[in-house]
């Protein structure tokens, strides 16, 4: 079971890199189209704006703007009347061309050339500040955001820790051991829940951006998932159903609070919710329980999936369903046909009237969805199957 466990991490984790590959893909077609579009819009509009700006301009300032003639040697009407004062100065002589004159004409028309000069030194140090904005960046990613996410791991193990560190010394009985588990993690997760609503902020520069209210939220499912399992595994306080029912509303609950706390919460939902029937061992397994367990935990994550447009989400799902349907096919001695066409059916019915359905798609872009793995997962594993 353990390496069934590592399958459907490989599986799941294999799926969220390749659809976010196709979702920047995507991201690059769109942004070189946008700059094609640009590029062949400017070219084809450039004369028509030149045409616009010299419309009610007088007749005198229009043979002003239009560009110069060339002339027969190639020189152009502008350039020749340039040099023609050039000419006339050096042929008439006189007081004019003697003294110091010539040298304060020849060095005047050099002087407006250095602004020239002073306006490509902001240029020539302009990567400087990008440079040093880019490692301020580095820095508040390590110092603060990689901070906050470690500690939220860091509670996560706490709790579980807790309960281990309690049993060893035997300073609770296991009746308050696990009290205190499930006391901290609802603790954590309100706590996220106050940050969320109240704005607090962290008087940490950075910190703003490490989603911590999705991070305690995340330890706090964590340490329930923990709390749960050790109440059912370990010290026999609740049967293989009541365990069975609350991971799995711990799982779902978590998989809806991340229509609020973003992606990466949904993905610690749909884990704990996959792993939920290894946990649990019962002495007389239930392929009815497990399906329907998985259809429900399969349609609400298909459901916020589409809500949100999460591909990876919706992909790993229908892989963590077709993962168990066909672990049951080998480990269960005698095969129920009808569960097995049971998850089936509720799969292809998720994909058609969920993630396919019309009232969740209306308004979005075809042209932006990409690839859509979330369509092609089930029919590979019931083809499996």
């Amino acid at each position: 079971m353990f390496f069934s466990l590592i399958a459907i991490a490989a599986v799941i984790a294999l799926f969220v890199i390749v659809s976010r590959q196709q979702n920047r893909i995507a991201l690059v077609e769109r942004e070189l189209g946008v700059l094609r579009g640009l590029l062949q819009s400017g070219a084809s509009l450039s004369a028509p704006k030149a045409d616009a700006a010299q419309e009610g301009l007088p007749e005198e300032a229009k043979a002003a703007a239009a560009p110069a003639a060339p002339l027969a040697d190639g020189t152009t009407a502008t350039e020749e009347a340039v040099a023609t004062p050039e000419a006339e100065g050096e042929a008439v002589a006189g007081p004019w061309t003697k003294g110091s004159a010539a040298p304060a004409q020849s060095a005047g028309p050099a002087e407006p050339a250095q602004p020239a000069a002073v306006a490509e030194t902001p240029a020539a140090g302009s990567p400087a500040p990008a440079k040093a904005a880019r490692q301020s960046d580095v820095e508040t990613a390590l110092g603060t955001r990689w901070a906050v996410w470690v500690g939220g791991i860091a509670l996560a193990l706490g709790g579980l820790f807790l309960i281990r560190y309690t049993i060893e010394a035997g300073i609770f009985g296991p009746g308050v051991r696990l009290t205190m588990a499930g006391i901290l993690g609802l603790a954590l997760i309100a706590g996220a829940e106050f940050i969320r609503r109240t704005g607090f902020k962290v008087p940490v520069q950075g910190a703003a951006g490490a989603y911590i209210p999705s991070i305690l939220t995340a330890a706090g499912a964590f340490i329930l998932f923990g709390t749960v399992y050790a109440a059912h595994g370990i010290y026999g306080f609740i049967g293989p159903a009541t365990a069975f029912a609350l991971l799995g509303v711990i799982g779902v609950a978590t998989i809806g609070a991340s229509l609020v706390h973003g992606l990466a919460l949904a993905g610690i939902g749909l884990v704990g919710a996959m792993v939920t029937p290894a946990l649990v061992a019962s002495q007389a397994p239930n392929p009815w329980a497990l399906f329907v367990y998985l259809a429900i935990v399969l349609a609400a994550t298909a459901a916020i999936a589409r809500i949100r447009d999460w591909k990876a989400l919706a992909a790993a799902a229908f892989a963590g369903t077709g993962i168990w349907t066909i672990l049951y096919m080998v480990d269960a001695p005698d095969v129920n046909l009808a569960a097995i066409l049971f998850i089936s059916l509720a799969t292809l019915a998720v994909l058609a009237f969920v993630w396919l359905g019309l009232f969740l798609t209306a308004g979005r872009d075809e042209a932006a969805r990409g690839f859509d793995w979330p369509s092609i997962v089930p029919g590979f594993f019931i083809a499996l199957s």
